[in-house]
């Protein structure tokens, strides 16, 4: 996982990895209300990958650019791959 992150990092510059872990489930109002409390203004995400295995969901800022890898204890079945999610 170290490894994704610091090739991410070294692989595109502009581009930032915000890694955020929360207890429970990760499900879409997990997501909204986590990236909420974040620093940056964040419009609308898009889920980018989703590694069951690992309990990895992948977002990225649409406005930014800025990727952000939401780690938990499982993914809901709600959350797929392409899906939008406002904030």
């Amino acid at each position: 996982m170290l490894g994704w992150i610091l090739a991410g990092l070294l692989g595109a510059a502009a581009v930032s990895v915000i890694v955020i872990t929360i207890s429970g489930i990760i499900e879409r109002k997990r997501i909204q209300d986590e990236l909420k409390r974040q620093q940056d203004e964040i419009g609308k995400v898009l889920v980018e990958e989703i590694n069951k295995c690992d309990r990895v969901v992948r977002l990225k800022d649409l406005d930014s650019e800025s990727v952000y890898e939401i780690n938990g204890d499982s993914i809901s079945d709600d959350i797929y791959e392409g899906q939008y999610i406002t904030i």
